[in-house]
């Protein structure tokens, strides 16, 4: 589905004015430790070094090099532990009328540590599925090609994922492989998982047959941009009505009956508003998820096959590889580019 066309200037201000507004809901994080190179980039776009003591906040991205690592903490003790070579971002959605904060790991390795937070954990989010949290310990994995993997190694945690949801407890696992459904849950009682072994091996297979690797990131992409135009829709409905109950409360406003017209608007008018900011929320988190997605996945696929071919050995499939590249991200930029500023870019 094409996104309609969304509201001209009125829509372009209410994104502006939306992200420029403080994050209310969200749990800042502070930073308590950085090693090697560590590059955050805020909501407005900025992008510096990361360093001891900085705060992210909702919008927040940071990414680790090849030699970075970092530490993070909630205000209630809780951590966040972020390997090398690995994409994340602060930011909320949300769901069932409240907003909620939710770390997005787009790649990479990410171990939390979460203590009782009175009820207030953020949802993890990978490329496939969404964890809610009960005072758990757990990582992460995202491998280059999209695939999640799920590690608790205590407490509980409901992951759901197209429809579906399952409870892992302690020292159980479940593996998203790029573009499917979850695999049996699994006990990791055996040892401990290694993820440079995990993701090379899925890069790998991912590089020796880039087409159908390629399809399983356009369903992922597809999945995120689906979500995010149905948030949309429903925001264009919702507006529509607004303006309708704008305009009696108005006429009433004319003829004089000033507070039948107040207590319209709140009883009427407001309850949708907040309906309609709720939409936007999740517009906005569904087209950034699909922004870092392509950025740092898509994009990643497309530089390492670039690469290969420019050696002396010819990359199977590639001139089928690039043809289908270039057509998702066409389709990509006409479905996305609306619900972004440029602060996002």
């Amino acid at each position: 589905m094409k996104s309609p066309r969304p509201l001209g200037a009125f829509y372009a201000l209410l994104l502006v004015g939306f992200v420029s507004l403080p994050a209310l809901h969200a749990q800042n994080l502070r930073t308590l430790i950085v090693n090697g190179w560590v590059d955050h980039k805020s909501s407005g776009g900025e992008m510096t070094e990361l360093y001891v003591g900085r705060t992210l906040v909702s919008g927040d991205t940071v990414i680790t090099g090849s030699d970075g690592s970092a530490e993070f903490e909630y205000p209630g003790g809780s951590r966040i532990s972020v390997a090398p070579e690995t994409v994340f971002s602060i930011r909320e959605r949300s769901v069932q009328g409240r907003t909620q904060s939710a770390v997005s790991a787009t790649l990479g390795k990410l171990s939390f540590v979460f203590s009782q937070m009175a009820g207030a954990e953020p949802d993890i989010i990978t490329p496939q599925a969404a964890c809610g949290i009960r005072g758990a310990a757990l990582t992460v994995y995202t491998a280059a090609d999209g695939s999640s993997l799920i590690v608790v190694e205590s407490g509980a945690v409901e992951v759901e994922a197209l429809g579906e949801t399952l409870l892992l407890g302690p020292s159980e696992g479940v593996e998203f492989r790029a573009g499917a459904r979850a695999g049996e849950p699994f006990s990791t009682l055996s040892g401990v998982i290694d993820y440079s072994d995990w993701n090379g091996r899925l890069t790998e297979t991912m590089l020796s047959d880039p087409l159908p690797a390629l399809g399983a990131m356009e369903a992922q992409l597809g999945g995120l941009l689906d979500r995010m135009e149905l948030f949309y829709q429903d925001f264009l409905e919702r507006q529509g009505e607004i303006r309708r109950r704008l305009d009696h409360e108005e006429e009433l406003r004319r003829q004089g009956r000033t507070g039948e017209a107040e207590e319209y608007y709140r009883e009427e008018v407001r309850s949708l508003e907040l309906e309609n900011f709720d939409a936007i929320i999740n517009v906005r988190f569904y087209a950034l998820s699909a922004l870092s997605f392509r950025r740092h996945v898509l994009t990643g696929l497309y530089v390492r096959l670039k690469t290969l071919s420019l050696g002396a050995s010819p990359v199977p499939g590639y001139p089928a590889f690039l043809t289908a590249y270039r057509r998702l991200i066409g389709d990509y930029e006409t479905r996305v580019s609306p619900h972004l500023v440029q602060a996002d870019i």
